[in-house]
């Protein structure tokens, strides 16, 4: 997994941690996000996959719940295939 909260590090749609907000996300894309669990249990977990690949992105809801911050992201590479 490859995970950052700097800001200088752009997702790969441009977002930014910090000035992102998931009113920006797509309509379809925001249909994969739930709520955190354990650690992450007050932030809204929003997940793609692609190829066997996944990439989160975390939001942080706004005070009034009406909106969300992008407060980290993270990427899951395709899980290697068995030897044989």
């Amino acid at each position: 997994r490859v995970s950052t909260d700097n800001p200088a590090i752009a997702g790969p749609d441009g977002e930014q941690v910090g000035t992102f907000r998931l009113s920006q996300l797509d309509a379809a894309a925001r249909t994969l996000c739930m709520p955190g669990a354990d650690e992450a249990s007050d932030l809204l977990v929003c997940t793609e996959t692609h190829n066997g690949a996944r990439f989160q992105r975390l939001f942080t809801p706004d005070e009034d719940a009406t909106d969300a911050t992008l407060t980290g992201m993270a990427y899951y590479p395709p899980e290697a295939e068995p030897a044989d």
